[in-house]
């Protein structure tokens, strides 16, 4: 079964000094992290994270900072719906996310940084 963590909760984790290193509990037999009333996702966030394969993007997602999701090597999916908030992806925000493969977000102006995909070799937009 798919349990669904709070983003925000997540978010408060990261914003007490604890960037890059999320519990454990948060990824325990857990596929997606979903959130609400989130505006964008910290530079770091989840970088080099091992235990994520999918990630759900909540609408109200605005942002995705750099690096983000940096060397998630397990990293298969981020899903969003149609009702994506989201107009801008930094810098590096998937770089090094080895085992991507689709990343669902609607076909619309999003301000892309640099080398958002490098090394995403099997991703499919």
């Amino acid at each position: 079964y798919l349990k669904y963590y709070d983003l925000t909760e997540m978010i408060d984790v990261y914003n007490k000094g604890f960037a890059g290193v999320i519990p454990i509990s948060f990824y325990e037999n857990e596929e997606f992290i979903k959130g609400a009333n989130i505006k964008e996702l910290p530079e770091a966030f989840l970088e080099g994270c091992k235990e994520i394969k999918s990630f759900y993007l909540c609408p109200e997602i605005e942002t995705i900072k750099k690096r983000a999701f940096k060397n998630c090597s397990d990293l298969e999916e981020i899903i969003s719906d149609i009702t994506s908030s989201l107009k801008c992806i930094e810098d590096e925000a998937f770089y090094g996310c080895t085992n991507l493969k689709v990343l669902s977000i609607p076909d619309k102006n999003i301000d892309k940084g640099n080398n958002i995909y490098t090394l995403c070799n099997d991703l499919i937009l």
